[in-house]
Order: structure tokens, then C-alpha cells, then sequence
């Protein structure tokens, strides 16, 4: 029970329980830009071409 009383009135976690209510929201915020812009896919290209480029790198096939 005093376990109880004391999550009632304290307020120490309060702080850090916003912040963390508000970068669930930023990021939740960017995301949903991210995936309506278009943006995405182009990262996904940018990132599949260096892998594509790293790999063929280990294999010995280095163009440079």
C-alpha cells in the first residue's frame, strides 16, 4: 500500500516520462514524413548501392 501512496505522489519520473512522450511524437512525426515524401526510397537506393559496392569490393572486384 505505501508502494501505492508514494507512485501517486511522487514526482520524480514525471520529467523524464514527458520527454520521452515527446520523442515518441517526433519521431513518430518524421516517419510519417519520411514515408509520405518519397525520401525513403531514395535512402534505400543510396544504401543498397554502397552495400552493392562493398560487397563486390570483398569479392576481390574493387574497380578502383
Amino acid at each position: 500500500m505505501q508502494l501505492l501512496k508514494r507512485l501517486v505522489v511522487e514526482e520524480d519520473g514525471q520529467g523524464i516520462t514527458e520527454y520521452a512522450l515527446i520523442l515518441g511524437l517526433v519521431i513518430l512525426g518524421i516517419w510519417i514524413a519520411v514515408k509520405q515524401s518519397g525520401i525513403g526510397n531514395s535512402i534505400t537506393r543510396i544504401f543498397t548501392a554502397v552495400k552493392n559496392q562493398t560487397d563486390a569490393c570483398a569479392g576481390g572486384n574493387c574497380g578502383g
